[in-house]
């Protein structure tokens, strides 16, 4: 009895311990008060769904604009998202990731609000909401399915209510489909709360008014050993079988490796569940020698100890004094101390400076206790090794001791009668009380035998007879699709074509489509984004029209009826052309034209928003559309004499951290000052940035800059505009390596911007990777990266990248396969001055000046000077670049000036920079480079920035 209790008294707080939160919708980093909250719980075998119907109210006089940001845990996966769209509940539907960024971000820039929710890495979501109105209240629907925990005959439900605020309005229900033994709810009791039979099923439902709901529940679902339960719907099944696997020891090491993740993010792990687990093991084994290696963005301690007795006292001090600080490396452990018998890993996953390269031979041990973690890719370094992913989120201590001594119980294989099935997991694949496994195809009386045991060694085979009959539930359809998901994620970059239709056939969001919401059918036609199903007979019909258009059009070019061709450094306007009847089906091609919807009379005789086209071939969009946050007004000038102050300024840290930081006497006293300093300022990556200037310029160190400017990547790793200022400083610190990995990921991130791909291929030309740069500049010229896409077009890219192509063959000719490239740009390129401007925030407007020594100035409204200077077209949107080049330049001085309009979400903790690249002699052999990066704060300022010297 008191071994049951003690049991019991674990699993509640293996329970408690991990709680997946409610959702929060957060504005400036502090969350919303909720008003009413109703959640409904839906549990079928071993699967429960939850929705939050969440109602938030905004008590200020101001629009706000808030953040959904969460982690989700172990086997948990968003299964719908909803908003009130003009007082009406609309679903987002799944689409593929990059055109989900491109069409929520167009739909943005005319001031009208979509939605998206996208997965990051790991298992964590991100939505933006807006707007929230002033005094008023916006709904947000969210639900996730997840995978139950089996112990103790059963399996658990946690629903974590731990509210501080009293709600309007409350209200709960929960059912367990199909279940023959009563629910019990075993902690945090609410008044009313009771289960009862209903229809072979079991509810409960409370409904409360001016109630805080402060106690979470826990339910036990009674599942006996050997307990099976099968899903049919159409010819999809899963099955769910409880186990009770044989045990087999594995054998004692004499050598173990502990490899501990120090980086920042794991600084807030349960790091007395680690160490009692390292406790227990250590008792178990006696003696053993220990390999210590701590890393982050390097190697921070390789140290040897010797347990005697089971006496590791010395080891667990050198532990618990561990300093978390820089962004997660695993490059720097690959092949380091991988030979001894047995090696841990404690990390949670988030490999923010490279891919997951480290692998072993013999098993590995997986250790983590955060929920912000990538689940999939621990698994999976645990599963190859033969060893076991010990997730402490989720098991007591005791289980998790089992599962580092005992050998991992496997799903091996299956064999079927039938030649159609379509069966995931395939296996082999580590199980512990449970297992599930789903299939397409099924006709009725198919027999699947499911085998199990050590190793590739079978022990016990299951049979499972499947009839068409069986439990009705479409959920059999949506977990086969899941299932299939979790076998192609294994390798989800090979994979990334066949997730992506996966999971827009099946309403799946995954690495690689995500959940949207646009306002009007519009919206969903000229993306070709299905839509929810109120809309969709809106959405057919016009779709239709368009199929019925392209059969009486002779030619698509034809079908827009403008009263000037745009040349090619033309911009389309508003007035520049003249809608006809029927043209609707032409702006659909997305290989020609791309149209902005905005508010306008009759269209084909409908009551929907057209207005403007733009040739995406050709064309930037005119300044009448861009957001008035971003281009405001401009003061058009000509070409008089420049009459203002040519002094250029010295840009100096002054803000409070740094000067408190000045303080300090030593390095080390500064590091050990930064680590207190740092707590008020977690979540800000200039902080990050300032800090490692000030460390490189002060102490002339590189070690510990190194780290801490690293955190900018561990801050969040999903943040393309973080990363990129990261990948800037990288550079300017000739860490071009690094570089190219984190210039890697942004085009992972944001694949449908030019400036990615220029991006990296310059960062490939620093590391030698001449052809692959090559070719990525060719992309750009040739237009290959916007083909069957809806990508922006900005009018300058192709000329700086042909500069950069010929400036890559000129000095590499010999080295590149040059089979592909156009006479133009095997051209030669000699250039006295050159000055290029970069910067990380997407939706930014900021203007490069150049005034010469006649005191010319050259700019976007004058981009030709008398001296051959020559200004690139205006950047408005993206993320630059612009440019200024001059053949043959006068002897004198040029300066540089920079005029910053502003960005659409500028943040004070998170700035614009910007990154200035100024060459002499570019192309000849007298060529010098300087670089300077610029944090931008002073919106509608002209700043003298630099002097060019001839």
């Amino acid at each position: 009895m008191k071994q049951r209790t003690l049991l019991s008294l674990m699993l509640l707080f293996v329970a408690f311990g991990y709680s997946q939160n409610i959702p929060t919708l957060k504005v400036k980093d502090k969350p919303l008060g909720l008003s009413s909250l109703d959640i409904k719980v839906d549990v079928v075998g071993n699967i429960a769904t939850t929705t939050y119907d969440m109602l938030f109210y905004n008590p200020t006089n101001a629009i706000l604009e808030g953040q959904l940001d969460f982690p989700l845990g172990d086997g948990h996966n968003v299964s719908r998202f909803a908003l009130d769209v003009n007082g009406k509940l609309r679903d987002a539907v799944v689409v593929d990731k990059e055109l989900g960024r491109i069409a929520f971000e167009d739909v943005v820039r005319r001031q009208v609000d979509p939605a998206l929710l996208e997965k990051g890495t790991g298992n964590n979501y991100k939505a933006r909401i807006y707007p929230i109105p002033a005094k008023g209240y916006k709904r947000v629907v969210l639900a996730y399915e997840q995978e139950l925990l089996y112990k103790e005959d059963a399996n658990y439900y946690n629903l974590p209510l731990n509210f501080k605020n009293k709600l309007d309005d409350f209200t709960l229900e929960i059912t367990v489909f199909e279940q023959k033994s009563k629910p019990v709810i075993e902690k945090g009791q609410i008044s009313g709360l009771q289960f009862s039979n209903w229809d072979k099923n079991f509810k409960t439902t409370i409904s409360k008014k001016n109630y805080i709901p402060n106690n979470s529940l826990l339910i036990k679902i009674p599942m006996p050993i050997d307990a099976e339960k099968i899903l049919v719907y159409d010819n999809y099944f899963y099955a769910y079988k409880t186990l009770s696997p044989k045990k087999r020891l594995r054998f004692k090491p004499k050598n173990i490796t502990i490899y501990w993740d120090a980086s920042l993010s794991t600084e807030s792990r349960n790091l007395e569940k680690e160490l009692s687990l390292l406790e227990a093991y250590f008792s178990e084994i006696k003696n053993v020698d220990v390999s210590f290696i701590a890393f982050s963005n390097t190697v921070l301690k390789n140290t040897s100890f010797t347990i005697q007795n089971g006496n590791w006292n010395t080891l667990k001090e050198e532990i618990q004094n561990t300093i978390y600080d820089g962004a997660t490396n695993y490059d720097v452990i690959y092949n380091l101390n991988n030979t001894t018998d047995v090696s841990f890993l404690f990390s949670d996953g988030m490999a923010s400076l490279s891919d997951y390269n480290f692998k072993t031979s013999k098993p590995l041990f997986v250790v983590n206790s955060l929920v912000k973690s990538n689940f999939q890719k621990l698994n999976q370094l645990a599963e190859l090794s033969n060893g076991a992913y010990v997730n402490l989120n989720t098991l007591s201590e005791s289980e998790a001791f089992k599962l580092i001594t005992y050998e991992p119980y496997k799903f091996i294989s299956y064999s079927t009668n039938s030649s159609t099935l379509e069966m995931y997991p395939k296996g082999p694949k580590s199980i512990d009380n449970d297992f599930s496994i789903a299939g397409k195809n099924l006709k009725n009386g198919d027999i699947v035998t499911l085998n199990f045991g050590f190793g590739n060694k079978i022990t016990q085979s299951i049979d499972l007879k499947i009839k068409t009959s069986e439990n009705a539930n479409s959920m059999a359809k949506r977990l086969w699709a899941q299932q299939k998901l979790n076998a192609l994620a294994s390798n989800s970059k090979a994979n990334k074509s066949d997730i992506t239709q996966l999971g827009i056939d099946y309403s799946l969001v995954t690495d690689y489509t995500s959940l949207i919401v646009l306002e009007n059918v519009m919206d969903y036609v000229r993306y070709k984004i299905t839509p929810p199903e109120e809309l969709q007979e809106e959405y057919n019909k016009l779709l239709a029209e368009i199929e019925q258009r392209e059969k009486e059009e002779s030619t698509i070019s034809n079908a827009v009826s403008l009263r000037r061709r745009p040349s090619a450094n033309a911009m389309v306007s508003e007035d520049d052309w003249t809608p006809s009847q029927g043209t609707l089906s032409d702006f659909m091609n997305e290989d020609e034209t791309t149209i902005n919807f905005m508010t306008a009379p009759n269209l084909m005789d409908l009551d929907e928003e057209i207005i403007e086209v733009e040739e995406m071939r050709l064309e930037e969009p005119s300044d009448d559309t861009l957001n008035s946050a971003v281009s405001l007004s401009r003061e058009r000038q000509d070409s008089k004499k420049y009459t203002g102050k040519l002094v250029v300024k010295e840009r100096t840290l002054d803000t409070d951290y740094i000067k408190a930081l000045s303080k300090t006497k030593s390095l080390e006293d500064a590091y050990k000052f930064y680590l207190e300093q740092r707590k008020d300022y977690l979540k800000m990556p200039s902080y990050y940035s300032d800090v490692s200037t000030y460390f490189q310029k002060r102490f002339d160190d590189t070690i510990y800059a190194s780290r801490i400017l690293s955190n900018i990547a561990e801050t969040d790793f999903d943040d393309y505009e973080l990363l990129k200022v990261y990948a800037y400083q990288l550079q300017l610190n000739y860490q071009n390596d690094l570089a190219v990995f984190i210039f890697q990921r942004i085009l992972e991130l944001r694949p449908e911007d030019s400036q990615s791909y220029r991006d990296l291929a310059l960062a490939y030309q620093k590391t030698g990777k001449c052809q692959e740069a090559l070719d990525l500049f060719n992309s750009i010229i040739t237009e290959e990266i916007y083909k069957n896409s809806k990508r922006r077009i900005f009018p300058g890219m192709q000329l700086i990248a042909q500069n950069e192509i010929k400036h890559l063959i000129q000095n590499y000719k010999d080295d590149l396969d040059l089979s592909s490239i156009d006479k133009e740009s095997l051209a030669e390129i000699n250039l006295d001055i050159r000055v290029v401007v970069d910067w990380n925030h997407n939706d930014t407007d900021i203007d490069l000046h150049i005034i010469d020594p006649n005191l010319e100035e050259c700019f976007y409204s004058h981009p030709k000077t008398k001296l051959g200077g020559i200004m690139s077209p205006d950047m408005t949107q993206g993320f630059g670049p612009e440019e200024f080049v001059l053949e043959k330049a006068k002897k004198g001085d040029y300066f540089v000036k920079i005029k910053y309009y502003g960005d659409r979400y500028q943040k004070a903790d998170n700035p614009t920079f910007m990154k200035v690249t100024i060459y002499k002699y570019y192309g000849t052999n007298r060529e010098s480079k300087e670089i300077k990066m610029i944090r931008l704060t002073n919106k509608d300022e002209f700043e003298m920035i630099a002097k060019v010297t001839i």
